[in-house]
């Protein structure tokens, strides 16, 4: 169709066109519906002249939407999913309608926050009315995990999702030492439940930084919908570029083995638009306070490290099929940090200084099958990047 570049597609143009590239049954029907629910774009109408009717025609950039929408609706019949994807593999979609879209994906941004604080608490305990009964019958994954990691104390998983919700609606939440003998306190109840405690870098009081966040209202769904509505279309891409972020620190905690089992549930549904959508608000929300820079220079460091951390993983798996006597000598991620975390600055040093040390020996030990070993696999060598006890 060589005219496609410079002219606009007619209905039949655009059918036989998706016809041709395996996309069977699209008709005018369905270009109609296609271009009013704005996955692609609108046509121009054409008025002939009288007793003559009208003609549409399309943008010549319909022709290869066309064939995306075909593609995503096998994996969907939501159309809100089909949009919203689309404009993630840079297809225009009307601003509005993306906002539009992003709210619908996002369920909770449609709910309607009281102005009121009282109300707000009123509207929580609503919400919360027989919700562990609800929890039990619920097949996701997430509640399951939730259950039991609470067990049979339906009031620290009430208090759990209490907390959640105090944030979604922007009641500030006091983090503060429990004032009865064995009774858990918010933060108590919050690092249980999320499963932090398996993260052994992060402070092991979270006090501080738990009420730093209830404080800024970043989970606040009236503050999240105002962001929204005030960004921009470039303050939307921009966000964009930043969703692998999520899938990058999941990976990293994965490879290492920090990650904790509810982390492990959420993260298979990353890739999901609803996950996508959320997320992108999210990261809006913080650049809005503040966090722009954070985000990105972490971003950077994911960018970098997870490929050596991939290579890691399949020098290890490699090593203990070929060479197990070496493979025996490295320590995986978590159980070096294991070893470290306590240790102070030089002590730290010291025990790496002699690890590393060590090692020397070991390469020195098996220099031939080790040298053997690399010319094997380069890749792997090359993606670490670095001289180690394993190189020569």
């Amino acid at each position: 169709m060589k005219s496609m570049e410079t002219e606009q597609l007619t209905e039949q143009q655009l059918i036989d066109f998706a016809r041709q590239h395996g996309c069977e049954g699209v008709n005018h029907w369905k270009l109609e519906r296609w271009h009013k629910e704005d996955v692609i774009p609108r046509p121009m109408v054409e008025h002939l002249g009288y007793g003559q009717g009208t003609r549409s025609t399309y943008p010549d950039q319909a022709a290869t939407q066309i064939l995306a929408v075909c593609r995503l609706l096998k994996s969907t019949r939501n159309l809100n999913v089909v949009r919203f994807q689309l404009w993630q593999e840079g297809y225009p979609v009307p601003f509005s309608v993306l906002k539009q879209t992003i709210r619908h994906l996002v369920v909770p941004l449609k709910w309607e926050i009281p102005h009121q604080e009282e109300e707000k608490y009123d509207a929580v305990e609503q919400r919360l009315i027989g919700l562990p009964q609800k929890i039990r019958k619920a097949g996701n994954r997430f509640f399951r995990f939730l259950i039991n990691r609470f067990g049979k104390k339906l009031e620290d998983l009430q208090s759990f999702i209490e907390i959640q919700f105090y944030w979604l609606y922007g009641i500030p939440v006091i983090f503060e030492p429990s004032h009865n003998e064995g009774e858990p306190s918010a933060t108590d109840i919050l690092t249980k439940g999320l499963g932090l405690q398996a993260l052994n870098f992060l402070p092991k009081d979270l006090t501080a930084d738990f009420q730093h966040f209830s404080d800024k209202g970043l989970l606040s769904i009236s503050e999240m919908n105002l962001t929204l509505d005030k960004a921009t279309e470039e303050d939307l891409r921009r966000a964009s570029t930043r969703i692998e972020l999520i899938a990058l620190l999941f990976e990293v905690l994965e490879l290492m083995g920090f990650l904790p089992k509810l982390l492990h549930s959420l993260g298979r549904d990353m890739s999901s638009s609803s996950f996508q959508a959320l997320f992108l608000v999210f990261l809006l929300h913080l650049e809005k306070h503040g966090y722009a820079d954070n985000i990105d220079g972490l971003l950077e460091t994911c960018r970098v490290q997870v490929p050596r951390f991939r290579a890691f993983q399949a020098l290890c798996i490699a090593l203990q099929k070929e060479l197990p006597e070496v493979a025996r000598e490295l320590d995986a991620p978590q159980k070096l940090w294991q070893k470290i975390k306590d240790l102070s600055g030089p002590e730290r040093e010291r025990y790496l200084a002699r690890k590393n040390e060590h090692l020397r020996k070991t390469y020195l030990q098996h220099q031939a099958k080790i040298e053997a070993f690399w010319q094997r696999h380069l890749e792997i060598k090359d993606a670490l990047e670095i001289e180690s006890f394993l190189s020569s």
